[in-house]
């Protein structure tokens, strides 16, 4: 259900829960951004009518299933320790938990970067200008 809330989808179909950021001039066929208005959650419907949606749909899921994967893997691990350390379990902990924490660590790379780089390209492009940056 949230991911199908980021996406503004129900069953594959496009929902238009908010109104779009973006609107088409009379005639116009490149869709003008409306100043001051943003797209209050999700993905914005005008993407449905591009000819990059799937290539841009394809990219968003792809990076959000990474996200909420390595999320749930740690998520996982944090809770194996509690329970070790509740059962005393201290074999579990040295064995187990340690080594697999040292192996997310190639997860959680992606885990991290992929929000950075959003909020990078959304800095460059819309809060200053690539001159000053």
């Amino acid at each position: 259900m949230y991911t199908g809330l980021l996406y503004n989808e129900w069953f594959s179909r496009p929902v238009n829960l908010f109104n779009s950021a973006w609107r088409y001039p009379e005639g116009g066929l490149v869709a003008e951004k409306i100043p001051g208005r943003t797209y209050a959650f999700g993905v914005d419907p005008v993407w449905k009518d591009t000819q990059t949606e799937l290539a841009y749909y394809n990219s968003l899921k792809m990076k959000m299933s990474v996200i909420f994967g390595v999320a749930q893997m740690m998520l996982g691990l944090v809770l194996k320790l509690l329970n070790s350390i509740h059962f005393k379990q201290w074999k579990d902990v040295i064995f187990e938990f340690i080594p697999e924490v040292c192996r997310i660590q190639y997860f959680s790379v992606s885990f991290w970067t992929i929000p950075f780089a959003y909020i990078i390209l959304y800095y460059s492009l819309f809060v200053c200008d690539f001159a000053s940056f």
